[in-house]
């Protein structure tokens, strides 16, 4: 009997379609633009595999059975290429705001009394006091101001050379006001934030963050005390910083 004719084969699945791109890039630091998110990922579709195909048995001799026919072959599928995608270009970072007082030189006064922020009896050596005299253009009255970065600074005495100093790390009220060699210790630092009364400051050392700069007793007097104290919102604790 004649032999069958073999089966045709199976075809062969397609390959995947490509992956997705690379994720998106992060977004920026605060105050930045956010980073474009990358593009989508394209793949193209495997194509499918060829069916196979049989070859038909041989008849069977003297009544004997047929060989069956061989079985059909089948080409695989050509996967997908892999897909690409554009990282998204992160954020740019953030600027910061604006410094409060530009680099340069100037005289400090108190808005209680009007009075400058000077070293006593032109005293350049370090420990040198620190008190409140109606300004009189004198190098002992001024100060040159030098941004540390987030508005906090030096603060150099024109006519010493030397800093504007709390007189120790302590946080304590009360601690008085000099001059000192420059070391970059943080009672040697000052930061300056606005008040309540436009163009007046706090300033305060970084040591002590939560006390200002004050003039002792909320006095009037001319050679009055400069110390630093608690923060109270008080006229003899706001400074302008103006142009000599």
């Amino acid at each position: 009997m004649a032999g069958t004719t073999g089966s045709a084969g199976i075809g062969g699945r397609g390959g995947s379609t490509g992956t997705a791109g690379a994720e998106g890039g992060t977004t920026g630091s605060a105050g930045s633009t956010a980073g474009r998110g990358g593009g989508a990922g394209t793949g193209t579709a495997g194509t499918g595999g060829t069916g196979g195909t049989g070859t038909a048995g041989r008849g069977g001799t003297n009544g004997m059975a047929g060989n069956g026919g061989t079985a059909g072959t089948s080409t695989g599928g050509r996967g997908g290429s892999a897909g690409t995608g554009t990282a998204g270009a992160g954020g740019m970072g953030g600027s910061g705001g604006a410094a409060l007082v530009a680099n340069g030189t100037y005289k400090v006064i108190v808005h209680l009394s009007g009075q400058a922020l000077d070293v006593y009896s032109h005293g350049t050596a370090d420990g040198a006091n620190v008190d409140q005299w109606p300004y009189n253009s004198g190098a002992n009255q001024l100060w040159k101001f030098t941004n540390l970065g987030n508005n906090v600074y030096e603060i150099i005495g024109m006519e010493s050379g030397k800093a504007l100093e709390a007189v120790s790390t302590s946080t304590a009220d009360g601690v008085n006001v000099d001059i000192r060699t420059y070391t970059g210790a943080d009672n040697q630092k000052w930061a300056i934030s606005p008040t309540d009364v436009s163009g007046y400051f706090r300033l305060s050392p970084m040591s002590s963050p939560n006390a200002v700069l004050d003039v002792s007793g909320v006095s009037m007097t001319q050679g009055a005390n400069v110390y630093v104290w608690s923060w109270l919102n008080q006229d003899n604790q706001k400074w302008a910083i103006l142009a000599p």
